[in-house]
């Protein structure tokens, strides 16, 4: 498994690939936490998006959200486009 960490200023970005998930979704996930709503009652984890943990998403998903949410690691792209863990 592996997971990156993006800390931008009110949200906390993690995502990564997973190889326990299941094929042919390739175990890629990605989360978005709103480091401000962690103690919200209706949303005590604080997450704004989170995608892919219990089935993974697919690498188009995958880029669209970093895209999305500003996540410009050249590498982790370019491994999503030839699919490829990140």
């Amino acid at each position: 498994m592996s997971r990156h960490i993006v800390k931008k200023e009110n949200i906390t970005i993690a995502y990564g690939y997973d190889d326990m998930m299941p094929y042919p979704l390739g175990g890629y996930f990605f989360q978005v936490i709103d480091t401000n709503a962690i103690d919200d009652e209706k949303n005590p984890e604080g997450f704004i998006v989170n995608e892919g943990m219990l089935k993974g998403i697919s690498r188009n998903k995958m880029a669209e959200l970093m895209l999305e949410y500003g996540v410009k690691n050249s590498s982790h792209l370019t491994n999503l486009a030839l699919d490829l863990p990140i």
